[in-house]
């Protein structure tokens, strides 16, 4: 194991007895992060410096100087080093014999926040500027640019056949790898709603029930520009409620009909009001309509309980894929479960400070 440190020392140690038995001098700035190619380690540094060390006797074989700022990424791609650095420029070296193979830029001001590669060779980065490039790291040209975010790319994820993309702003994307496509955002979070006989639930053929199934019990919040909230199920259909009372969930568009406004009920409980007035309202059969016209309180037949999971209100600094689960940590001091089938938020674990890794 090696470890980067702000003392300016990379040290090399011994898992069994937790023991650091080596420890590499030569950089005069703190180390942000190292890259591991055989028998040789290169680290990134402040003093805008890369150091190539030999494992075994310590030795600092090579100082590469191309980059102007702090050395903030490194990554190992067939036989080739990648770096980037605070001058904006995402470098490639020839790990044979540390030449220089091409020098990158966005064409824009902004820096590199992260880089991604791929199983068949691509290249991907992250920027200040809210964009994802995919790269032909020979020659710098930029085979592609999506405009992923409106603030600063924080992390980048391959899973299966998607790319995942973590911003500042508090939000994650899925993309097709290779068309670019965005398949999913994921960014809000979820509310399941609950009487005595069970939850409120969307069956796949549309029907909303009170169930006693858990399966089906979250839904995720959408909040509208006009201040309404529409709730949306684990299949990407909508809750809707039209004006003969008939509540569905098989639109797959937010129109009138999926417009809710939560209501705080003061006692604990809260009932959701169509845009046509009526509250949503469980029948003693399980069934579920929103037929009442009231201008006053919601009666009991109109409360539920409910639990909410928010999603990240602070920047994504990580993500770890494991099966159909998406993990993510945040500058929030959270680390969020979510289902990367349906994009549900389904759990929520909260911590003391910032994460800054998974």
């Amino acid at each position: 194991l090696f470890s980067g440190s702000v003392d300016k020392t990379v040290r090399r140690w011994d898992l069994d007895t937790g023991k650091a038995t080596s420890e590499f001098c030569g950089h005069t700035g703190p180390i942000w992060c190292l890259a591991l190619q055989d028998d040789v380690l290169f680290s990134g540094s402040d003093d805008a410096t890369i150091g190539r060390w030999d494992i075994e006797s310590g030795e600092k074989m090579a100082t590469l100087t191309k980059h102007s700022g702090p050395v903030r990424c490194l990554l190992d791609m067939d036989n080739t080093l990648l770096s980037t650095a605070d001058d904006g420029e995402l470098l490639c070296w020839n790990l044979e014999n540390m030449d220089l193979v091409s020098r990158m830029r966005s064409g824009s001001e902004s820096c590199f926040t992260c880089l991604l590669t791929t199983r068949a060779g691509a290249l991907f980065s992250g920027s200040t500027d809210g964009c994802i490039r995919r790269w032909d790291r020979f020659n710098g040209a930029i085979l592609a640019t999506w405009k992923a975010h409106s603030d600063w790319i924080m992390c980048l994820l391959l899973s299966e056949q998607s790319v995942y993309s973590g911003s500042r702003e508090g939000d994650i994307k899925q993309w097709d790898a290779a068309t670019g496509s965005l398949i999913m955002t994921l960014s809000t979070g979820t509310i399941s709603l609950r009487r005595r006989a069970g939850y409120l639930a969307a069956s796949q053929d549309g029907t909303v029930s009170i169930s006693l199934d858990a399966e089906g019990e979250k839904f995720g919040k959408i909040h509208n520009e006009d201040g309404t909230m529409s709730l949306r199920t684990a299949d990407s259909k909508y809750l809707s409620a039209n004006e003969e009372g008939i509540v569905a969930a098989s639109s797959r568009a937010i129109g009138k009909n999926e417009r809710f406004v939560l209501m705080d009920n003061g006692d604990g409980s809260v009932s959701l009001q169509t845009s046509h007035g009526p509250y949503l309202a469980a029948g003693s059969n399980g069934s579920v309509t929103a037929r009442r016209h009231t201008d006053g309180d919601a009666d009991e037949a109109e409360k539920f309980s409910h639990c909410m999971i928010d999603g990240h209100y602070s920047g994504v600094t990580c993500m770890l894929a494991v099966e159909t689960l998406l993990l993510s940590g945040g500058a929030d001091r959270s680390v969020k479960l979510w289902d990367s089938e349906t994009g549900l938020l389904l759990a929520s674990l909260d911590g003391r400070t910032g994460v800054t890794c998974l």
